[in-house]
């Protein structure tokens, strides 16, 4: 029985839908186990992918995703990306799938 429970709260935790104007989505790191996904509308996002490739860019657990619905649907990441004096650039990449889905009639 506690198994059940256990395997439901992850499948719920992995994929969700948000209605518009719903705000934090959650952290990035929530997102790039290649699991994971969220829909907004009739956009599923998913097969989150973040690299930092140089510098002193955050983790992905200090990235936030807030979704933006006014006036399209998009995403919004936010996180402490700066360079520090006297460092290289700093330099990351974010990277997602979209899919538009279907409605079905």
């Amino acid at each position: 029985m506690r198994m059940h429970n256990v395997i439901a709260a992850a499948a719920l935790a992995a994929s969700f839908v948000m209605t518009a104007g719903a705000g934090l989505i959650g952290p990035l790191s929530d997102y790039t186990n290649g699991v994971a996904s969220f829909t907004i509308g009739d956009k599923k996002f998913d097969q989150f992918q973040y690299v930092i490739n140089s510098g002193d860019m955050p983790l992905a657990v200090d990235i936030s995703i807030y979704d933006l619905t006014t006036p399209d649907i998009g995403l919004r990441f936010t996180g402490s990306f700066h360079d520090e004096v006297g460092d290289p650039a700093s330099d990351a990449t974010i990277q997602f799938r979209v899919t538009v889905m279907r409605v079905r009639s």
